[in-house]
């Protein structure tokens, strides 16, 4: 069981910010999550209580813009999609040269036979 609102933690402040809004959040953020849980979504009432505290905690600063995020989520993709090809282009190498030894070791084996008999 959560403490009741008035033990809420409040973010330490300065002299100068008022601790009202922030006293709000949480309380806020603290019914949300007794309501979740009431209803019995269990884990989703985290989750809820989650979202309720990325909203109130978003000042409407920062992008937001999902092209950019997907831009920049993007970016670690390409690099990884090209180490994998840079790989599966030295496993091939691999397999061509063992594949080159097999054979001479299978040749020089033929020569060998050919000259005990």
């Amino acid at each position: 069981m959560l403490p009741d609102a008035r033990r809420v933690a409040v973010a330490h402040l300065t002299e100068q910010e008022d601790w009202r809004p922030h006293y709000q959040a949480a309380t806020t953020i603290r019914e949300v999550f007794v309501n979740n849980r009431t209803m019995g979504h269990g884990p989703s009432a985290v989750v809820g209580a989650g979202q309720t505290a990325g909203v109130m905690a978003f000042d409407g600063s920062g992008n937001r813009s999902p092209l950019l995020w997907g831009s920049l989520a993007a970016v670690p993709l390409l690099g990884a999609v090209l180490i994998a090809l840079l790989w599966g282009g030295h496993l091939a190498g691999e397999r061509r040269r063992r594949r080159r030894f097999a054979n001479a070791r299978l040749q020089l084996a033929r020569v060998v036979l050919e000259l005990d008999t």
